[in-house]
């Protein structure tokens, strides 16, 4: 794992290789089973051009047809989900001044828009919102579902996941 591999070209060697330079050369000598994760800032990916290795990104795709039909099937995802678990609609029903809200309707189409918003095409991270709420570990009664520090929990666990997810493939 490499993380902030863009950072490392600013302390560049006054010889010898860099780690991208380094990497270029000796990547037909690397194994297979050896995996390799770099992390790049997109408006620095210039640095990793050299690089003959698979590149995944984890930000919006400028396809705007691509981009829909993710936003189409994680709200697909996120609905199912709401529908087939009582502990998850339960848990998503705000209360107002004490009393549950009368439209379930609205407080879950409220809470999927703002999970949606979150998520940002990431089905990683609607699927482990969704279970940590429906296991009571997360509680997202409000009347405007925000909560930063279990956001802030919640991307730990996505980023985890992603990194464990590339090694064991």
């Amino acid at each position: 794992m490499i993380d902030a591999f863009c950072e490392a070209e600013y302390h560049r060697p006054d010889r010898g290789d860099t780690i991208a330079s380094f990497l270029t050369r000796h990547a037909p000598n690397i194994p297979s089973w050896l995996k390799i994760v770099c992390t790049v800032r997109t408006q620095l990916l210039d640095c990793a051009k050299q690089l003959p290795y698979t590149r995944i990104s984890l930000d919006k795709t400028t396809n705007d047809a691509i981009s829909n039909s993710i936003a189409k099937d994680l709200s697909d995802y996120v609905g199912y989900r709401l529908a087939q678990s009582p502990s998850i609609q339960s848990n998503v029903t705000a209360s107002v001044n004490g009393k549950a809200e009368s439209s379930c309707s609205a407080n879950q189409t409220r809470f999927s828009s703002h999970l949606l918003a979150l998520a940002r095409g990431s089905f990683l991270f609607a699927k482990l919102t969704l279970d940590l709420i429906e296991s009571g570990h997360l509680v997202a009664k409000s009347a405007s579902y925000k909560v930063c520090a279990i956001i802030i929990f919640i991307s730990i666990l996505t980023i985890i996941a992603i990194i464990s997810s590339l090694f064991l493939s």
